[in-house]
């Protein structure tokens, strides 16, 4: 009797590690393949975003900050590229190597806090389109981002500049006793708030605001429109209107979708954060699929620095025009025939200014 529950008891724990064997590596294959296929895709990508904006005739802030939300977004794919290379072939670079690993949650950070710039220049240009010529110059933009960055650079520089150090063995990265319990337990809420919670409060915040003072004027639009009682005047007016709503719409559409996406992709990560359970009093099989959550919420979590070149093509039609000039190369000839038509002008005044003198 005693050697049956013996029996029972070993398959039991047989089958647990088979278990746990084959959820980890199904992990490990999502950790080794998903960061490839992201950057090939992102990495292109933000690029065509940068090089798109930069060279339009007019840029807002507005516009700025989605090449600072493009540039760290490329910085992010590219430094988890290469960390997971490092990691993969045991390339360490002592302390410092291991000081260096912030660099890819710092992009991280930056690029979900230059979506919160977007949104909140876009909050003032709606509700407060006075103050935002006054707010949001480029100069004040600047600095804005620039004080946000520092802030978030130090941060996360001094934690782990001070708590992360290559081991004795010195093929991994760990922390020192002292400092185990901040690191395990309150960093990780310090990080995610900074990644996600505070981000996406702020933007779920001010797209609701911003939805609702695009109703309010587009209501005070037409009240105003009722009133006029010029015919001619009326009809000028209504196309106005028209094209102002269809701007406003494409604007409300890019925001609500952005929105809608980094709380998509993100919130299985604030679940895990929330809810992840206590290792010493789970058992292995319950750990291991909890890591591979973990797994699927770096996939959802990466995919946000690939995804902003899709969602601005589709949603934003003076971009998708402005690239697809880039990329059948028209933009460039428009370029040459303005210049070789002024360039003719020019060549025609000092003709005439020759004749005259």
């Amino acid at each position: 009797m005693d050697d049956d529950l013996l029996s029972d008891d070993l398959l039991g724990q047989l089958d647990d590690y088979l278990e746990e064997a084959r959820i980890t590596k199904k992990a490990k294959n999502i950790a080794d393949y998903y960061l490839w296929f992201l950057c090939a895709l992102g990495i292109p990508g933000n690029i065509f975003i940068v090089i798109s904006i930069l060279t339009m005739k007019k840029r807002s802030t507005g516009t700025m900050f989605v090449v600072m939300l493009a540039t760290c977004d490329w910085c992010a794919l590219v430094s988890k590229l290469i960390e997971h290379l490092l990691a993969k072939n045991l390339v360490y670079f002592g302390d410092i190597g291991c000081t260096l690993l912030v660099i890819p949650v710092l992009f991280s950070v930056l690029a979900n806090w230059a979506l919160v710039l977007i949104t909140l220049e876009r909050f003032f240009a709606v509700c407060f389109p006075l103050k935002k010529a006054y707010l949001f110059t480029k100069r004040r933009s600047y600095i804005l981002a620039g004080i946000i960055s520092i802030i978030l650079l130090t941060i996360h520089l001094v934690v782990y500049s001070v708590m992360f150090e290559a081991n004795d063995s010195g093929k991994s990265c760990g922390t020192e006793d002292i400092y185990r319990p901040f690191w395990n337990n309150v960093w990780p809420w310090i990080n995610t708030t900074l990644l996600l919670f505070l981000p996406f409060l702020i933007i779920a915040t001010l797209t609701a605001l911003i939805v609702l003072g695009l109703r309010s004027s587009r209501r005070e639009r037409r009240s105003m429109l009722q009133n006029d009682g010029a015919r001619s005047s009326n009809v000028n007016n209504r196309k106005l209107i028209k094209e102002t709503e269809r701007a406003e719409k494409m604007i409300t559409i890019m925001l609500i979708l952005a929105a809608t996406l980094f709380l998509i992709l993100a919130l299985p990560a604030g679940i895990y954060q929330l809810a992840k359970p206590d290792p010493d009093t789970t058992n292995q099989v319950t750990l291991a699929k909890w890591k591979y959550f973990q797994q699927i919420t770096y996939v959802m979590l990466d995919s946000t620095h690939a995804i902003n070149f899709f969602l601005y093509f589709i949603s934003a039609k003076r971009f998708r025009n402005h690239f697809i000039s880039l990329m059948t190369c028209k933009h460039f000839s428009s370029r040459t025939s303005n210049t070789t038509t002024s360039d003719m002008s020019n060549a025609t005044e000092s003709s005439k200014v020759s004749t005259e003198m």
